[in-house]
């Protein structure tokens, strides 16, 4: 409706960003981005399982992680953080703000660091539920 095209209007003088919509991969790769600051791809993607790419890539473009420097190991792999423009998405002033979460907390990102770094056995056949024969 008219409502619709003023709000566009008015973005577009403003110079607003459209609204945001993040794929959920994007939201949780911020997130972790956010708690676990600063933070390598390599991280990232040990954290998630899954590649950070194009997580990454989308967070870099929309400006709400930023290039923080070089990690002191070995190949410095580049690590990010988070922008003032993902404080003001998220509505805080400062990252001390971020709500603990119990998804997300430090503690529990460890714990999927801990998984991710030291895999336990591979479940036995029985367990996986396969008969032998």
């Amino acid at each position: 409706g008219t409502d619709d095209a003023h709000a566009r209007l008015g973005r577009v003088l403003r110079n607003d960003p459209p609204p945001l919509k993040l794929s959920r991969s994007a939201l949780e790769t911020l997130a972790i981005v956010a708690y676990r600051q600063p933070v390598t791809r390599g991280e990232l993607e040990t954290i998630r399982g899954v590649s950070a790419d194009a997580g990454i890539n989308k967070l870099l473009e929309r400006d709400f992680v930023y290039i923080v420097g070089r990690a002191d190991t070995p190949g410095r792999p580049i690590q990010y953080g988070t922008t003032d423009q993902f404080l003001e998405f998220a509505g805080i002033k400062s990252i001390d703000e971020l709500p603990a979460s119990d998804v997300l907390s430090n503690k529990q990102i460890d714990e999927w660091l801990q998984d991710a770094m030291n895999p336990a056995a591979p479940p036995a056949d029985a367990e996986m539920g396969i008969r032998q024969r």
